[in-house]
């Protein structure tokens, strides 16, 4: 849901790196970023 207000409010918004070299922490229930690297 984040995500998608997001590009809804800065349609814009590119991911700064390949797609490939984002990284996601698996330690915890649900998966997420480390980090995610973007402009606009």
């Amino acid at each position: 849901m984040a995500v998608g207000t997001m590009l809804r409010r800065l349609p814009r918004l590119e991911l700064a790196v390949p797609r490939q070299e984002i990284s996601f922490d698996n330690t915890r229930l649900f998966r997420s970023v480390t980090s995610l690297p973007v402009t606009w």
